[in-house]
């Protein structure tokens, strides 16, 4: 290779680790955002993603088709195409190509790894080919068609949140199935739970003040609408996977029940958690008094007040 290739070569390689010291920077700036430095942050989400792995493959005999789906949803928020289209924008085409190979390399790498210690090398493989071959496609914007939901009439975080995650709810469907095919009553329960779980993670970003301003309310009615509308839009899905297996086992309703309660008590908890930090985002004690919560649920009888009363005094100033 000529010195100038070379110069290239080195340019086109400085440019592409520019980018993702860039990336750290970014990340580790949300960690400080959250109340806790980069690097315990980095360790406290590689053990809980190590823990949740585990805990996942100990429970089901689906856990590799459940895990491929959760790696792929993670690698598609990299294959946006508004996103995309800003990368193409700022970098030459095959640095473009690069970042995005590294990207979607990356970000499976710990679930093909995991995949891989259990056993399961071909879906490991399968899953960074497919990856790989998201980096390659520049998928088209569809801005003529609105996925429906219905939602229209309650915004705002379930009408977002299912568009971006409706797949998901394939997902619940086909674990639903499974569960009544093969007689799993607790594979049943966690799909019953996932629904109230995809629910909890539109409410992690805070919407801008305005957009709580207008609501002619005060905090406390303010906080029970909220709570109204996502308790009918997680009903949705998680009673009729209720029903489905109410009728599959009908020895387990009780269970079903409280379940379905449960659920509803995280909707609390996490709308109350969101507008006692709003307007910033969770911080790390909420997230631990959240993580607590699901860990053991009796718990959030003490967790959902002591939220509750921050939420309001976080809201007396927008909303009197």
């Amino acid at each position: 290779m000529s010195t100038a290739g070379n110069r290239v070569a080195v340019h086109q390689i400085g440019t592409v680790n520019y980018y993702f010291k860039l990336q750290v920077r970014i990340i580790n700036r949300r960690f400080s955002a959250f109340g806790i430095s980069p690097l315990p942050g980095y360790l406290l989400v590689g053990f809980a993603w190590a823990m949740g792995s585990i805990y996942l493959f100990q429970q089901t005999q689906y856990a590799p088709i459940i895990y491929a789906f959760l790696a792929l949803g993670v690698i598609s928020r990299s294959s946006e195409h508004q996103r995309n289209e800003f990368l193409a924008g700022c970098f030459p085409a095959v640095q473009y190509r690069l970042i995005r190979l590294l990207e979607n390399g990356i970000l499976a790498l710990p679930f093909a790894g995991f995949l891989a210690y259990q056993g399961y090398w071909l879906w490991s493989a399968g899953l960074i080919a497919i990856a790989e071959l998201f980096a390659l496609i520049r998928f088209p914007s569809s801005p003529t068609y609105v996925l429906p939901t219905p939602f229209q009439r309650y915004p705002f975080e379930f009408i977002v949140g299912f568009r971006s995650t409706y797949l998901a709810y394939f997902l619940v469907g086909l674990l639903t199935y499974q569960a009544i095919r093969v007689g799993n009553f607790n594979l049943g329960i966690f799909a019953q739970v996932l629904t109230f779980l995809l629910g909890m993670t539109y409410y992690f970003r805070p919407e801008p003040p305005y957009f709580v301003w207008i609501f002619a309310a005060n905090p406390r009615q303010f906080l029970w609408r909220k709570v109204g509308t996502a308790v009918y839009c997680a009903s949705w899905f998680s009673l009729p996977v209720g029903f489905i297996l109410g009728i599959a086992f009908p020895e387990n309703i009780a269970i079903l029940g409280v379940a379905q309660l449960v659920g509803y008590l995280l909707l609390l908890t996490i709308i109350f958690a969101k507008y006692a930090a709003f307007p910033a985002e969770i911080n790390l004690p909420q997230a631990f008094l959240l993580g607590l919560g699901l860990w053991f649920p009796p718990v959030l009888l003490v967790i959902i007040p002591y939220f509750y009363r921050q939420a309001l005094q976080r809201l007396q100033t927008l909303l009197t």
